[in-house]
């Protein structure tokens, strides 16, 4: 065999070839990834669930420690290089470093940010977990996306409910037994009432971040980052300044009806049976 005939067997791909397998390698990948992409999102679902029950175990042993009231809201703008970035702050700038009740007359510092619904009442004070306050990382309080998981409290869960050294979610003597209950109200996505007195909500914006505050401090969009929320919708209502929260499955609609937040609360009677024998004044 002649050398010329061993070459023109080891001819290689021509470009129209190598054109046609990289297409079809990119097919591949493309299907690959959009296969793969409800997966991935999944994953940060469950991800922000897991952190959202995190911070409710650290809200809870904050309560038990405090024998009973929940700490303020953090100020989610602040960043790393702030003295008070991820701390519960009561009004006057009093810094919550440990499970400790407000003084009656206090109240937070954090205001919820208007949106819609002007002129509602307040009985809640809206910020992001205050993570050094729990004793929890700032790592332990950021969502899938890596958004700041937010944090309402009721303003009824706050402080001495008589001054007589009574807390908010401690078991009153009674027949039957009081306690503290909250303000908040969670609806579902039809605007039905789930609950009226929830004592806190966690809120976490989901993939589109909407209303929510980065890591790094607030988007250049304003106070709170640019997303597929607006005014008059559902993902508002879990940003603005009134005290109803929204909590359902995801909806996939472009605009005013899309909503993707990830919702988790709890009513006082259930955090007090929660902190168990001997504390908030349970038996």
């Amino acid at each position: 065999m002649t050398s010329k005939s061993i070459l023109s067997q080891m001819r290689g791909f021509t470009l129209i070839e190598i054109s046609i397998v990289l297409v079809v390698i990119g097919l591949l990948l493309s299907g690959g990834l959009v296969a793969l992409a409800p997966v991935i999102e999944n994953a940060k679902r469950t991800e922000s669930k897991n952190q959202l029950t995190k911070i409710e175990d650290a809200l809870l042993l904050w309560v038990i420690q405090s024998n009973g009231c929940l700490p303020c809201p953090a100020d989610g703008t602040l960043t790393g290089a702030s003295a008070n970035n991820g701390l519960g702050l009561v009004n006057a700038g009093t810094q919550q470093t440990g499970p400790t009740c407000p003084a009656d007359g206090s109240a937070c510092d954090i205001q919820p940010i208007a949106i819609n619904h002007a002129g509602a009442v307040n009985t809640n004070y809206a910020g992001v977990t205050p993570w050094r306050t729990l004793g929890l990382s700032e790592a332990d309080t950021i969502d899938g996306w890596g958004n700041r998981i937010a944090y309402a409290v009721s303003d009824t869960l706050l402080i001495d409910l008589t001054g007589g050294g009574e807390e908010p979610l401690e078991r009153q003597a009674g027949t039957p037994p009081t306690f503290g209950v909250g303000a908040l109200t969670v609806t579902d996505t039809a605007a039905a009432n789930i609950t009226t007195t929830a004592a806190y909500v966690l809120v976490s914006r989901g993939s589109d971040g909407a209303f929510g505050f980065k890591i790094s401090g607030p988007g250049t969009g304003g106070a709170k980052e640019d997303g597929l929320g607006t005014a008059g919708g559902i993902q508002g209502d879990n940003a603005d300044a009134d005290d109803i929260y929204v909590q359902g499955d995801p909806i996939d609609i472009n605009g005013a009806g899309y909503f993707d937040d990830i919702v988790q609360w709890k009513t006082g009677p259930v955090i007090t049976f929660q902190c168990g024998s001997g504390a908030c004044g349970n038996p």
